[in-house]
This record gives C-alpha cells, sequence and structure tokens, in this order.
C-alpha cells in the first residue's frame, strides 16, 4: 500500500530476521526503499553495524535522529566536553 502525505510507516522487530544483525546490505536497501527520510529514535543500538540502522542509513539523502537521541547526545558533550557534573 502506497503512503499518503504525513503518514509514517514504522518497522518493528527487525532483529528477527537474519539480515537484519549481520547488516546485509541488499536487506538495507529493500528497507530503505520504503521510505525518504531516515530517522534514528533508537539511541541504545545506533552504534551497532545492523542492517536497520547504520547500513540503511547511507541510502538516505536526509538523515535526522529523534529528540531524544539529540538531547542524550547533547548531555554527552556537556560532560565530555566540561569538568563539571549535570543534574538532570
Amino acid at each position: 500500500a502506497k503512503l499518503h502525505p504525513g503518514e509514517v510507516l514504522l518497522l518493528e522487530n527487525l532483529r528477527f530476521h537474519e539480515e537484519e544483525t549481520k547488516g546485509d546490505e541488499t536487506f538495507s536497501r529493500a528497507l530503505a526503499n520504503l521510505g525518504t527520510v531516515y530517522v534514528n529514535d533508537a539511541f541504545g543500538t545506533a552504534h551497532r553495524a545492523h542492517a536497520s540502522t547504520t547500513v540503511v542509513a547511507q541510502f538516505f539523502p536526509e538523515k535526522k535522529c529523534s529528540k531524544n537521541s539529540s538531547l542524550r547526545i547533547f548531555y554527552f558533550c556537556q560532560v565530555f566536553f566540561s569538568s563539571r557534573t549535570l543534574n538532570y
């Protein structure tokens, strides 16, 4: 089915596909063909070389991270580049 403007396609449980954990490029391309913008909301898995994270992102001209991930990166940089402790 084709998405209409403003609709979002959310993929779940990709970890059950063998191609996902192997970082299969063909599987990643197939995932990329489903959308026009890549948004990573999984900060805890962003470092993994899985098909739906680091591999698929290379096939999108526009990449984003979620507000949650952005905040984590911001706080990490605050701690990393300063000697103070954050209380949040």
